[in-house]
């Protein structure tokens, strides 16, 4: 039986991305990414960049949004993250 090894990367908040690493893994193209970072829908820091991009990547494909339409999905993810986070600030303890 032999060993097999995976490498793991921890990724914070801290984290910053390249736009290699993005285009390998998401599905867009380095000059989508560069559009998407340069309006202000995309950081490339932090680790629910990627995550963020796999929802954005499969809601283009399932409504064929075009790139102003991906931008506009990627800041209302983060809004509903922001206000599921306030939400559950606020909500009481359950029973």
């Amino acid at each position: 039986m032999a060993a097999e090894f995976t490498e793991v990367t921890w990724i914070g908040e801290d984290f910053e991305w390249t736009l290699q690493e993005l285009t390998t893994r998401s599905g867009f193209t380095e000059p989508e990414l560069r559009e998407l970072i340069d309006c202000g829908a995309l950081s490339l820091r932090g680790a629910r960049t990627l995550a963020t991009l796999h929802s954005a990547a499969r809601l283009r494909t399932d409504f064929e949004l075009d790139l102003n339409g991906v931008a506009l999905a990627i800041r209302l993810l983060r809004r509903i993250r922001d206000l599921e986070a306030e939400l559950s600030v606020l909500k009481p303890p359950g029973p």
